[in-house]
């Protein structure tokens, strides 16, 4: 067998993905159309002197992204949705009873922070959002807002939470598939039609994504997989984030926090080369996001001292039949198709780095899911969102092999035979997503809708947003045929975005039933 020889390769910014090719090559691999020739491997990140301003171009290319169909007309929609109506109305009665005891003296912090309802302390739900929302309550000098004004407010924490989701996904899938792989990550949620429309409800599905997700880029952060070791001060600052994420999203979302964000990394590092010395970094951070959430709890304790069994409940008893699993893979859509491809790279890739940080992002979705069978409520919005959290991430890290694969001369096979079906789809969601708005009146007529769920839009608006649509499709199926993998990604990304940007404004407008 003749030698192995490492060349540079250098490459722009945007196929930052690539970091070596190597010569000769690993024959056979049901992942690749081709053998005998050079394959890429991944490098998480550019070079070292740009390694900061790509950091910062890219994250900020995902906020500019995301921030749009988040805010775009965010105080229009009424309150219809029953977690938004729910979750409001605790809000809004505790800073009422914030406000009322703030007049009399003696009452201590925590009496004045307890959640309410009906003029009942409610110890039974966790308290972290409802305090968010009363601080930003709190925020306002002169005149007090109205009720409304309150809604809008208690929406923009959520938006403010989305966007922080966004940021976390960022950096975890920097940390598990390089620059491009975080870039995916993080735009796939952030064009979620599913993410999108919760983020933007003034309810805790959005904190299921934002704070656990924090903890574990935190978290992998410090582990730095498949790198050398970091420094002392760099373990130490990653496992303290992680801990505070951990607290703030167990005082957010409840105890199933603590099997969310600390068996993934847990998992993650044992797989790990020299990591297993980490446990003791995690152990300390567990210690700090409990020791956040102590007080509450013990304050609850003493009040209601069976109320640890409401916290500690198992809910997977609640998980549905078919329709929730349907309501599952409707939030999954359509990226969850590529999960076929990371299952052929993870058994069929010529390079054992490649197979081992996609084993790592397919053990973060297990996790989810295990906690999701054993934990979860599938028929709450926040759950399912937990759900799309890995798969965004595994599927960036897909996607920046295929550029990086590309960049080498080489093609997946993977990519070769999914490509074309995910094309027709996106062609067809062209057409069929302006038409059916445009066309609602006639399906609730025909009694194929129970009512509108946006704001009905001229046949006008529709033509354009199909030809708009259409054209971006258009040019994906040019890259297409020329192999622009890239190219291609990016497109189908920015499609995403489209669609969203352009049914957000009739949604927002309309009054979508829950």
């Amino acid at each position: 067998m003749s030698s192995v020889k490492l060349k540079p390769h250098s490459a722009p910014l945007g196929h930052a993905a690539v970091g070596y090719v190597r010569s000769p090559v690993v024959r056979g691999g049901a992942g690749y159309a081709q053998s005998g020739e050079t394959y890429a491997r991944l490098a998480v990140s550019p070079a070292h002197n740009d390694r900061g301003m790509a950091h910062g171009v890219l994250l900020l290319i995902c906020m500019v992204l995301a921030l749009p169909a988040l805010i775009v007309d965010v105080q229009t929609p009424p309150m219809v949705h029953p977690g938004e109506v729910a979750g409001f109305n605790v809000s809004l009665q505790s800073w009422q009873h914030w406000s009322r005891l703030g007049q009399q003296e003696g009452a201590s912090l925590m009496e004045r922070a307890i959640p309410h309802a009906d003029r009942k302390p409610l110890f039974d739900k966790p308290p972290g959002v409802v305090w968010m929302h009363m601080a930003a309550f709190s925020m306002t000098t002169g005149e007090l807002p109205t009720t409304e004004g309150l809604l809008v407010r208690a929406r923009l924490v959520s938006v403010g939470v989305a966007m922080l989701a966004v940021v976390s996904l960022y950096w975890a899938g920097v940390s598990l598939g390089g620059l491009l792989g975080g870039l995916f990550a993080a735009m796939i949620v952030a064009a979620n039609g599913y993410f999108v429309y919760h983020a933007r409800l003034a309810s805790p599905a959005v904190h299921w994504v934002a704070w656990p997700v924090l903890g574990i880029a935190a978290g992998l952060w410090a582990i730095r997989p498949f790198k050398p070791v970091a420094s002392w001060g760099r373990q130490a600052m990653g496992w303290m984030v992680c801990g505070v994420a951990l607290g703030v999203s167990i005082l957010a979302n409840g105890p199933a926090s603590l099997l969310l964000v600390c068996l993934p990394v847990l998992l993650i590092l044992m797989l790990c080369p020299h990591r297993t010395s980490h446990a003791m970094g995690l152990l300390a951070a567990m210690l700090i996001g409990i020791l956040m959430a102590l007080p509450w709890v013990a304050y609850a304790h003493s009040h209601s001292p069976d109320i640890w069994r409401q916290w500690l409940v198992i809910r997977g008893a609640a998980v549905g039949g078919p329709g929730t699993w349907l309501a599952v893979g409707a939030a999954l859509l359509p990226w969850s198709v590529w999960l076929i491809g990371a299952a052929i790279h993870l058994v069929g890739s010529g390079d054992q780095e490649l197979r081992s940080r996609l084993r790592l992002g397919w053990v973060w979705l297990g996790c989810t899911l295990v906690a999701g069978l054993t934990l979860f409520n599938f028929s709450d919005p926040g759950h399912l969102l937990a759900m799309l959290v890995p798969l965004a991430v595994l599927v960036g890290q897909l996607f920046g092999q295929y550029v990086g694969l590309r960049e080498a001369g080489r093609s997946a096979l993977s990519w070769r035979v999914l490509r074309w079906p995910y094309a027709a789809v996106v062609l067809a969601a062209s057409v069929a997503v302006p038409l059916g708005l445009a066309l609602q009146p006639e399906l609730v007529d025909r009694g194929l809708l129970v009512s509108p769920l946006t704001q009905p839009i001229h046949w006008l608006s529709a033509v354009g947003m199909g030809a708009a649509l259409l054209l971006t499709a258009g040019l994906s199926l040019k890259w297409l045929i020329g192999r622009h993998v890239h190219r291609v990604l990016v497109i189908w990304v920015a499609w995403h975005f489209l669609l969203i940007w352009m049914v957000i404004i009739p949604l927002a407008r309309g009054s979508i039933a829950a």
